[in-house]
């Protein structure tokens, strides 16, 4: 991504604080932010099929400092998809085990910033450009 629309979507992150045992998003909700945790941490149970006598199984993905989720709202907001009116559905619970201290990026930003700047984002995608930058 270049970098000047890189370093407008960091002014645009917002704040955010999540009491312990708290939801930052359900499963069958609209997924509305993308969260990036400085403090905290956060679980998200997965049911998933094996190939064993069980049949399934719970797995827990844990997400602490430095890990994010919400990262589908990246491929929402894509200018190679044409994204809907609505944000995508979380597919899975992210419930905080401690208090959680982060930086959001709302869906109404993340289209703000595809819609100001699709040109942009599209040649560098095309060309394979970095996240944070030129390469």
């Amino acid at each position: 991504m270049p970098e000047d629309v890189f370093r407008n979507i960091c002014y645009a992150l917002t704040p955010v604080t999540y009491p312990e045992d708290s939801y930052v998003v359900r499963a069958g909700e609209p997924l509305d932010l993308m969260l990036i945790i400085v403090e905290g941490k956060i679980l998200s149970p997965d049911m998933n099929s094996d190939t064993g006598t069980t049949g399934s199984s719970m797995i827990t993905k844990y997400l602490e400092k430095g890990d994010f989720c919400g990262e589908e709202l990246l491929n929402w907001a894509s200018p190679n998809i044409l994204f809907s009116g609505r944000a995508p559905m979380s597919t899975r619970d992210f419930k905080c085990q401690t208090k959680v201290e982060g930086f959001a990026l709302k869906d109404d930003k993340l289209r703000s910033f595809v819609s100001e700047y699709t040109t942009k984002w599209i040649s560098n995608f095309n060309s394979g450009g970095s996240l944070a930058g030129q390469d």
